[in-house]
């Protein structure tokens, strides 16, 4: 789901902060330091309604929050996932691994085109918010359409972060621009 808002003057980042209860946003920040006046939230579930306040950061410090504003997800996908990544990863050591995907959803999934699915998977840390990821996603891509009901094996290659810690590799699928998890 993409959030966008009016950039206020002066910013120079904005925290989004994320709940499923009405008015519950409270200490659920699920990502600061966005340098852009839009977000692309990644990490919902499919028919939940998700309720948004954003602040702005300028040198005085963090603004009030936005006013709320919700939206209910309807995408339609649903997926699960068999495959051991590696548990081990040197800081900034390139893998790959096998992931086989099951279209567990309503709709099939398109190879190609601009409605085309991807899966993706990112690095998050062990205190990260959901939703926030230490990595961009790192993208693989269906050899063909997968209808319901049906799997495929890929090849996943992800590169850990460079930073030495404790982090949590994470799936994620993306159908155009709309992402799950």
């Amino acid at each position: 789901m993409t959030l966008s808002w009016t950039a206020v003057a002066g910013a120079a980042t904005y925290n989004v902060y994320r709940s499923t209860i009405s008015g519950g946003e409270g200490g659920n920040l699920v990502l600061t330091g966005i340098k852009t006046s839009s977000f692309t939230d990644i990490a919902l579930a499919d028919g939940t309604t998700y309720f948004y306040e954003v602040t702005a950061v300028t040198s005085g410090g963090e603004s009030a929050r936005s006013a709320e504003a919700s939206a209910t997800t309807n995408i339609g996908l649903a997926a699960s996932y068999s495959g051991t990544p590696p548990l081990f990863w040197q800081a900034g050591q390139t893998m790959s691994y096998t992931l086989t995907v099951t279209n567990t959803g309503a709709i099939t999934w398109l190879a190609q085109g601009p409605d085309m699915f991807d899966l993706g998977v990112y690095f998050t840390g062990t205190g990260d918010a959901p939703g926030q990821w230490t990595t961009e996603p790192m993208r693989a891509f269906l050899s063909s359409d997968l209808a319901p009901g049906a799997s495929e094996t890929i090849t996943v290659t992800a590169t850990a972060p460079s930073a030495p810690g404790v982090y949590v590799l994470r799936p994620a699928h993306c159908r155009g621009r709309r992402h799950l998890v």
